[in-house]
């Protein structure tokens, strides 16, 4: 695929690397020279004011050659049934520009402009151009890819289209190991008192038994998962908030023996990741504390990293990551909502807008999670079940890469609200695998 602009970007670049590579799966060659491109035989696309007939045209909005960043001026068109924008006054095959449309949904343009952030300085779903649209459920930028592609096979029909497959991953967090065990004199008493002062005798007594080691703790689900991920034949990756108590952080401390054990029982079973947590976002030292303890207990290096929370700011935390190895980013999704904040299902590389350059850090999206649907949505598992089968059937469409997010201690069920989330769970096991 030979590419023809008048100028070429960084920001061009990493469009069409996104595009081309990321989801179309194909290579592709920019050009400058007008001769070469008007000579070569292949499949081609002019990027460029210039009308050049016989090519796929797309007219180009000025985003791409741009240096700063400021509030763009956006308007909904429609291209058949997709939502579009940025579309431009010349009459072409693709009637907006594709590429600066979906350098802005994935870059996150609009997170580095002044927003409203919620009660931990998170972006919300409601602030998005997705959500305001009613796309957010939608991976647009596949979705145009997938209809772009299809007008480049028409055009050029020995272009071959190269084979993509619908993949998922099972990602689980765990922020707490234990409802009970292992949480020290003053947590454990604490939670006695609380106990004995509710009359919650059946809360009580689990407790007891647990501590007694008597019964298996509720929240140290993981054998169940795993054989799960075996029955089904699916990839997982745990990520472990690995750290010391705080307000927002309250998993058994990083040091105890039972957190050690634990991180080697799971790594022996599935790849693990950083969820750093609460308190280390910022705070890079502290990060760089969590990531190597954790890597010493494993006896390998941490690549892939979720933040707790959710609790990211573009593009400081990324840059804290890919400083501290970290290749692999998960947390591109939203805690309020479900759907694709970067309105894309397949994994692509960072591009960090304020230096306008691209990262050496992939981020893989997210699509749903369980604590969206039972704290935010209130949803009962059969309402969210209806959800998650309309997305996962979208991502198979375009054979993109679905990821979802469970935590350990759902699958407990110990909360009246946590009730059916396993059945949930293996239907979206069976559905995921199937006709695979």
């Amino acid at each position: 695929m030979l590419i023809y602009s008048e100028k070429i970007s960084s920001r061009l670049k990493y469009s069409l690397k996104v595009i081309f590579n990321s989801v179309l799966k194909t290579e592709f060659r920019n050009t400058q020279d007008l001769e070469e491109f008007s000579a070569y035989n292949g499949a081609k696309i002019n990027y460029s004011t210039e009308k050049i007939d016989g090519t796929i045209s797309i007219a180009p909005h000025e985003l791409l050659f741009e240096k700063d960043i400021f509030e763009q001026d956006i308007h909904l068109a429609s291209w058949d049934d997709l939502p579009i924008f940025f579309k431009t006054g010349r009459k072409t095959v693709v009637p907006f520009d594709l590429f600066a449309a979906s350098f802005y949904l994935v870059s996150r343009y609009e997170e580095y402009l002044p927003f409203l952030p919620d009660d931990h300085g998170r972006f919300t779903p409601k602030e998005s151009l997705a959500y305001q649209k009613g796309f957010l459920k939608w991976p647009l930028v596949n979705l145009w890819c997938q209809k772009f592609e299809g007008l480049i096979s028409e055009r050029y029909p020995q272009w071959k289209k190269s084979k993509k497959q619908f993949t998922f991953t099972s990602t689980i967090d765990v922020d707490n190991i234990f409802a009970y065990k292992a949480k020290g004199a003053f947590r454990t008493i604490g939670g006695i008192i609380k106990d004995v002062t509710s009359g919650d005798l059946h809360n009580l007594k689990e407790r007891i038994l647990c501590l007694l080691s008597q019964k298996i703790d509720p929240f140290y689900t993981f054998d169940y998962q795993m054989s799960l991920h075996r029955k089904y034949k699916v990839k997982s990756i745990y990520f472990m908030l690995f750290t010391e108590f705080a307000r927002f952080d309250r998993n058994i401390s990083m040091y105890h023996p039972k957190m050690k054990s634990t991180v080697k029982h799971l790594g022996d079973y599935s790849s693990v990741g950083i969820h750093p947590s609460y308190q280390s976002n910022g705070k890079r030292q502290l990060l760089e504390t969590e990531k190597a303890t954790l890597e010493n207990y494993l006896g390998k290096a941490i690549s892939k990293s979720r933040q707790h929370f959710l609790k990211m700011t573009l593009p400081s935390t990324m840059r804290n990551l890919a400083n501290l190895g970290i290749k692999e980013d998960f947390t591109m999704g939203y805690a309020r909502d479900v759907g694709f904040r970067a309105s894309i299902c397949n994994a692509y590389p960072f591009y960090d807008l304020d230096l306008e350059v691209e990262m050496d850090l992939i981020v893989r999206p997210f699509a749903f999670m369980d604590m969206c649907y039972i704290n935010y949505k209130n949803f009962t598992p059969e309402e969210a079940w209806d959800e998650m089968k309309e997305i996962i059937s979208m991502v198979k469409s375009v054979d993109g890469e679905l990821m979802s997010v469970w935590h350990n201690r759902t699958f407990s069920e110990m909360e009246e609200n946590w009730k059916g989330w396993n059945g949930v769970y293996e239907k979206m096991l069976i559905e995921v695998t199937s006709n695979q």
